[in-house]
């Protein structure tokens, strides 16, 4: 009986896609790549122009040839793998593997995993696209380059034969690094607020803050000389008193009785409209997914892959896929969706509510072949999906399909209102928005709520009901997280969606960062080959660098750009650095060795460490599961 062979990567997306075929095709997964550089050497050619030894890799040697024999079997093969350089490799290695069979090859491009884009597709199959296969090797080989020469320096220098390198990995580790001892180095400073609790002549309450944008307020002698200053300390001295007696580092004091007031000296009021956010990019996607749900890296695009290959969703649509491909950069929608949003906005909220959407300009030009992450099918309500879908993806799919749809509608309307007041020469202030007309967050409600504030002119009075002083202190950089490490690579143009999730899980594996209460710290290993490696090769691992290899990597893709020529250039400096680092003599392990010195916190050793920079520093030898790092004075 004759057929026709369509292969894809997953079992579950090869599940999916049979359910939309009759008899004649039969749907089978490669399981991912089928080859690859061998594990234990190094196999890249360098002197003949970077030749990779591309094998077939001993995971895929059974699934291979199950391919092959079927492939002997069928009229036609179709190679549907992911539609992104990852997908394009894996397809040009099958069609390698398959090129003895009698069968004809196609390549279609699956953005979402329904029977309609199924459809389409095989009615016009491509081939395959050999300059995004060309971008894709060419990082594969640089990459092992970097790893394979690198790795063996920091063995031979830092005595640890456990150690790797990795372009966009050190990279990333770097700026956990910096930001770690940013942190340790950082001089907390005491400040204070102000506020007064206020009641106009209509009786609303109003709450303003002192302004003092410059922190002059940085005492508790400060505050009492404001207070006294406004309120006279002869007057009510249990100002001054309840400041000193207070235990508590918020003091606030019932002044009503002394019949003090602010004076209006400015009430503006302005129109604003806030737009809605775009449509969810990766980076963007797991940025919220992590503020919002609390998903790792990880897990987002665990969850939003069995989204894209399918899901069962109940008897009306059965096994289809919820999303479109969540690899991606930009935030083009199709005319077909915001069609279609556009019909179901007005149906559930009216005409007013539909917006004017135009996406934004994505970075790379190559990316560009994706939309946004948006629902594959828009009366897929999650609503409808409520008690079908596992909780986790439900709750991703919920988010993805709310800012897909608001995408596509109004701006929120209202006024931003400011309030100055002023007494005895200290001016304090409010700021509120009235909102008119909800717009986009009637789905999306990602703003703060109504918080107007009370129709106030020039020349009123507010008296004043009670004063607040709070003890602040100011504070370091935050630790990076999961979601704020992707939104700087994507902002940096370091790595690519693909990539994002990868880079970060591999410090993790190598030990060179680990998490705690979602925050992620530095290992002091990884402190440890960050400072030898921006030491000696810093030029590898700077932002612009990483960044313009990546803006190579996408012209490659575009065919633009020759694969040999970029290594060329690549490899010639690259074995410059390395020549230099290999003429120094390793590190003295003397110099590890601990110090006399108990740790403050935990009482372990303590160790003595040099920053990348060469200023010393003393670190707990349990870092970072005890957080104590001092600077050497």
């Amino acid at each position: 009986m004759s057929f026709t062979l369509l292969i894809v990567e997953s079992p579950s997306k090869a599940r999916t896609i049979q359910k939309y075929l009759d008899s004649g095709y039969k749907v089978v997964a490669s399981f991912g790549h089928v080859m690859d550089l061998p594990e234990k050497e190094f196999g890249v050619d360098i002197a003949n122009d970077f030749a990779p030894d591309l094998i077939v890799t001993k995971r895929a040697m059974k699934t291979v040839r199950e391919i092959k024999s079927l492939a002997k079997s069928a009229d036609n093969v179709i190679l549907a793998a992911d539609p992104d350089r990852e997908g394009e490799a894996i397809c040009f290695h099958l069609s390698t593997l398959l090129s003895k069979s009698k069968s004809q090859i196609a390549r279609i491009a699956l953005h979402e995993i329904t029977k309609i884009a199924l459809t389409t597709a095989l009615k016009s199959p491509g081939k395959i696209q050999m300059d995004l296969v060309e971008s894709q090797m060419t990082r594969r080989v640089l990459d092992r380059i970097v790893g394979y020469k690198l790795s063996p320096v920091l063995w031979k220098h830092l005595h640890n034969p456990t150690l790797s390198a990795g372009r966009v990995q050190s990279v990333v580790l770097r700026w956990i690094c910096e930001r770690e001892l940013e942190i340790q180095n950082f001089k907390s400073e005491e400040y204070w607020r102000l506020s007064v609790k206020t009641k106009t002549s209509f009786g609303e309450e109003l709450v303003l803050s002192l302004e003092d944008k410059d922190k002059t307020i940085n005492s508790q002698k400060k505050v009492e000389e404001v207070w006294k200053d406004i309120f006279g300390a002869d007057c009510h001295p249990e100002l001054v008193e309840g400041l000193l007696i207070s235990k508590s580092s918020d003091f606030v004091i019932d002044v009503s009785k002394l019949n003090k007031s602010l004076k209006v000296t400015s009430s503006k009021s302005e129109a604003k409209k806030k737009f809605p956010p775009p449509p969810f990019i990766t980076a963007s996607l797991q940025k919220e997914a992590g503020g919002k749900l609390k998903f790792s890296t990880k897990k987002t695009m665990s969850v939003a892959q069995k989204l894209y290959e399918g899901v069962y969703t109940g008897k009306e649509h059965g096994t289809t896929g919820l999303i479109t491909y969540m690899r991606t950069d930009s935030t083009r929608l199709s005319e077909e969706f915001q069609n279609k949003a556009k019909s179901f906005i007005e149906n559930r909220f009216g005409s007013k509510y539909i917006g004017n959407y135009k996406a934004r300009s994505s970075k790379p030009e190559v990316q560009d072949a994706h939309e946004a992450i948006r629902p594959a099918n828009t009366s897929i309500t999650p609503e409808k999906l409520k008690g079908i879908l596992p909780p986790d993806e439900w709750n991703l799919y919920n988010l993805i399909w709310k800012r897909a749809v608001a995408s596509q509608m109004s701006p929120e309307e209202g006024i931003n209102q400011s309030v100055e007041a002023e007494i005895s020469g200290y001016k304090f202030s409010a700021s509120g928005r009235k909102v008119l007309f909800e717009g986009f967050t009637a789905i999306y409600p990602e703003s703060k709520k109504d918080n107007a504030l009370p129709e106030l002119k020039v020349g009123d009075h507010l008296k004043i009901l009670e004063t607040k002083a709070e003890q602040k202190h100011t504070e370091p950089p935050a630790r990076f997280t999961e979601a704020s490490l992707v939104e700087k690579m994507e902002k940096e143009g370091i790595g690519r969606p693909s990539t994002y999730s990868n880079s970060i899980e591999v410090l993790y594996k190598r030990k060179y960062a680990l998490q705690k209460q979602k925050s992620i710290f530095p290992t002091e290993l990884g402190l440890e080959v960050n400072t030898f490696l921006t030491q000696k090769m810093a030029y590898l691992f700077e932002n612009h660098f990483t960044r313009d290899v990546e803006a190579d990597l996408d012209q490659i893709a575009l065919g633009k750009l020759k694969r040999i020529e970029f290594l060329k250039t690549f490899y010639q400096k690259f074995q410059t650095a390395l020549r230099e680092i290999e003429l120094q003599k390793p590190i003295s392990k003397k110099k590890k060795s601990e110090t006399e010195n108990l740790c403050p916190l935990c009482q372990s050793k303590v160790l003595k460490r040099k920053n990348p920079k060469g200023k010393a520093y003393f670190i707990c030898s349990q870092f970072p599961e005890c957080e104590y790092m001092e600077y050497v004075v």
